[in-house]
């Protein structure tokens, strides 16, 4: 167990960030220094130990590979991400009065699951698209919309608004 330390006077930055990478690749580790009483272990060495893989600080540390690097998205993912944010917010403010929710509170009127599913396709693209439009006059496309914390509050006050008053 104590093989896989690493010295303090190790540190990452003895490696680039491609070494890393390749380690991992590799999947082994960076040559790791031991500390004196430990190298004279076995003889001098690792003995037995010698060619298997120990655990290190180093196992969970890698360059980001191609995967992690943020790739430009396209118009209908950020629509995509955009409307389950909307969605998330209506579905929340519909569970209080669908009974068998967790948010579910006692006294308000329960909605049915044909008028639960009909009010959150109605209220999703309402403001999908209200949201949309004024996005877009604002910035000249939908990159990089979301729902902010203003247009929350709105969603939550219409929506509750309008099952207090069914």
């Amino acid at each position: 167990e104590e093989y896989g330390q690493i010295s303090q006077d190790e540190s990452l930055e003895n490696y680039s960030k491609i070494e890393l990478k390749e380690f991992r690749r590799a999947d082994k580790l960076p040559p790791i220094k031991r500390k004196a009483e430990e190298e004279t272990v076995g003889g001098g060495g690792l003995g037995p130990l010698a060619n298997k893989r120990m655990k290190s600080d180093f196992d969970d540390i890698a360059a980001p590979d191609q995967a992690d690097v943020k790739q430009p998205v396209s118009e209908k993912e950020v629509e995509r991400k955009f409307k389950w944010q909307i969605a998330h917010c209506v579905r929340s403010c519909l569970d209080t009065y669908y009974p068998g929710t967790e948010k579910y509170v006692q006294g308000n009127k329960a909605l049915s699951k044909d008028d639960y599913s009909s009010l959150a396709r109605q209220y999703i693209n309402q403001f999908k698209k209200e949201i949309k439009t004024e996005y877009i006059a604002r910035n000249g496309s939908i990159q990089g919309i979301a729902l902010t914390p203003e247009w929350t509050v709105k969603v939550i006050a219409t929506v509750t608004e309008a099952l207090k008053n069914r």
